[in-house]
């Protein structure tokens, strides 16, 4: 991968396991996410689509966001993990360690709404 496309500064970020009243987990407050590295990267937009839920338009997109491989921070299934960059949220969906080589992560990310 050439340096030159890594052009976005990217925070990863890991959930806390924070709770709300209820008891469930509270991904929305951003005091309950621990900044793990800072990592540039590339952003690619996959996809995108609005929808109409109970009159309401809910925009929803996809992204591929590869960063460099990175021995400490690696995301895993049981935990929840966010990249942040210039105000933008990206939830890590699928982490692919590109042919096993250790040398690139390649996620795919939905975009939560601002």
């Amino acid at each position: 991968m050439k340096a030159g496309k890594l052009n976005k500064r990217l925070t990863l970020q890991r959930f806390d396991g924070s709770t709300n009243a209820r008891g469930q987990p509270d991904y929305n407050a951003a005091a309950n996410w621990d900044d793990q590295a800072d990592v540039w990267g590339q952003v690619e937009p996959l996809s995108g689509r609005e929808a109409e839920r109970a009159r309401k338009i809910f925009a929803d997109a996809t992204v591929r966001v590869t960063v460099r491989y990175h021995s400490t921070a690696k995301p895993t299934a049981k935990d929840r993990w966010q990249l942040k960059s210039d105000g933008r949220l990206f939830y890590i969906g699928h982490v692919l360690d590109e042919n096993l080589a250790h040398r690139q992560i390649v996620t795919l990310c939905g975009e939560s709404p601002a």
